[in-house]
């Protein structure tokens, strides 16, 4: 588990000792272990979890027509079959593992409250079922560690789904930067709404208490997904009001050679933004789903935004297609996906700039 660095006095201020990252293999950089035998025709996939992001997953998944979704589980008391019936799914369960093992489902989409998350996705790895993983995977590194080398014992495909890094308008900016020179830096602003978060959301407390983990995740996440993998990082935190930090900064480099900021003030105003430097260029999104690119003879060029991202969640459509081509083809993830693998070091990059210990 985490344990958040002790001192919680007004206006701390402590800088982090220089970081460098375990050599722990990348997407990119290796084939993703996946289970022996031919491909599928179609896929069918087991929905474990009815929350929010069920539904946005499910839109989706009813746009793919070599996709049946079979069941859903939900736990609890909540009546899931207006939910079923809506998108035609026949079988409903209340047991996770009860569903598995009777359905046999070719894939199964990890949607659970973040705090059984972990849980969940184990037993799934154990049987060997390709799962799509709901960030974020594990609370810390070494939980998510875990679960990737259990993957990789039962040779199990899985995706952790980070959204943002399929967005197309952030795609568009990193390929348009990349066609003209070296990415030369990234800066990304991601302050939370904490306060709101606190009095209206329907969060837990002990949720938004690990929310640079829960949430600014995808923010985090970001950073490896444009400049690649990070070799070093200088981090400030400062405690204003949260019982733990609520201002974030800190300074990374690539081993590209480019540069990375991350900025967060939680308790100032809200709305994430993210920016991309290049020879003679400068990619805005504000929010990252939208943006413009600008050029050194002052030129500005609105960013496209692929027709998926608007018909429905944006990055959701690419992402989730990623993991069900992964599955047909019996093939490792490609380049943007996110495995547990990979995931293990953005949880170290969060934990290095939120100033997180973490105990054996």
């Amino acid at each position: 588990m985490i344990e958040l660095r002790e001192g919680r006095a007004l206006a701390r201020l402590v800088f982090s000792k220089l970081f460098r990252y375990a050599d722990i293999p990348s997407v990119a950089s290796r084939r993703h272990p996946s289970p022996s035998g031919p491909s599928l025709s179609s896929v069918r996939v087991a929905i474990i979890g009815a929350g929010q992001v069920a539904y946005q997953h499910l839109d989706v998944l009813r746009a793919f027509d070599d996709v049946e979704v079979v069941a859903i589980c939900n736990r609890g008391n909540s009546d899931i079959t207006p939910l079923a019936k809506s998108y035609g799914i026949e079988r409903t369960f209340d047991n996770w593992q009860q569903m598995v093992d009777i359905v046999k489902p070719d894939a199964v989409f990890i949607l659970v409250s973040p705090f059984q998350t972990a849980t969940v996705a184990a037993g799934c790895i154990q049987r060997q079922i390709p799962c799509l993983i709901e960030k974020p995977a594990g609370f810390a590194s070494a939980e998510t560690a875990y679960l990737a080398a259990l993957a990789e014992q039962h040779r199990c495909l899985n995706m952790v789904a980070v959204n943002r890094r399929y967005y197309s308008a952030i795609n568009a900016a990193i390929r348009t930067i990349q066609m003209r020179g070296p990415l030369m830096g990234v800066l990304i602003e991601a302050p939370e709404r904490i306060r709101d978060l606190r009095a209206h959301s329907r969060h837990s407390q002990e949720l938004l208490d690990q929310w640079l983990v829960a949430n600014s995740i995808h923010a985090i996440d970001l950073f490896r997904h444009i400049g690649g993998e990070v070799t070093e990082v200088y981090a400030m935190s400062q405690t204003w009001h949260e019982p733990h930090a609520d201002s974030f900064s800190a300074t990374l480099r690539f081993a590209s050679g480019a540069l990375g900021t991350f900025v967060a003030h939680w308790q100032a105003t809200a709305g994430w933004r993210l920016s991309i430097y290049g020879e003679g260029i400068r990619a805005m999104l504000q929010p990252f789903e939208r943006g413009e690119l600008e050029y050194a003879d002052g030129t500005v060029q609105q960013l496209p935004v692929d027709s998926a991202d608007i018909e429905f969640k944006p990055g959701f459509y690419a992402q989730d297609r990623a993991f069900i081509d992964a599955v047909i083809h019996n093939e490792p993830l490609s380049p943007p996906a996110s495995n547990l693998s990979d995931a293990v070091k953005t949880m170290q990059l969060i934990e290095e700039i939120g100033e997180l210990h973490v105990s054996a």
